[in-house]
């Protein structure tokens, strides 16, 4: 089994910076080889349409596990180190690679079906070869960090803010910033 991306190509026309992306995302994606991270097999093209056949990752989003606990399924230390130590080796990974994700977050991490997680959808992530940073601010604002929404030079560090977010959310169950938090 596969999983398909698509994109429409006179979409992609009409708004350039959707184009950006898609082609940003299929350059990084090439470059990426690791298992905690969902695998681009290969694109094709035909007169509409834009395909990306990818990994099929067999299991849920962490965002829909973590809406399928209950209260006392939260502050679980196994289940908080063991996803701690996956986000740790893709960051690790990632920036030895001089790749920034910039949208981690529940949505875009997989759990397959042996529980282990897979990150996914490297839209808005940068290759920061022959650079130390950038300022483009982009993401999702409940795991941005800091300086990515004041608009400051940030580098790989942005992406362990979103992993602390990320774990505290899979320890209390809820973000720490936002949605009425203090």
């Amino acid at each position: 089994f596969y999983a398909m991306k698509t994109a429409e190509i006179q979409k992609l026309k009409e708004n350039k910076e959707s184009a950006h992306i898609f082609l940003n995302e299929k350059t990084i994606m090439y470059s990426i080889n690791y298992p905690f991270i969902v695998k681009l097999i290969n694109t094709y093209k035909t007169k509409d349409f834009i395909f990306f056949l990818m990994e099929f990752v067999n299991g849920v989003t962490l965002r829909y596990y973590l809406n399928l606990k209950t209260k006392n399924d939260f502050r679980n230390i196994d289940e908080f180190t063991f996803f701690g130590a996956i986000l740790g080796t893709i960051l690790n990974y990632l920036q030895k690679n001089r790749i920034i994700h910039r949208d981690l977050k529940p949505d875009n991490l997989m759990i397959d079906q042996d529980g282990y997680l897979k990150a996914i959808d490297f839209g808005v992530a940068k290759d920061l070869a022959g650079k130390d940073s950038t300022h483009t601010v982009v993401g999702t604002i409940h795991y941005m960090a800091p300086e990515v929404i004041s608009g400051k030079n940030y580098s790989f560090g942005v992406d362990f803010w979103s992993v602390g977010i990320i774990l505290f959310e899979v320890f209390y169950g809820k973000q720490p910033f936002g949605f009425g938090n203090k």
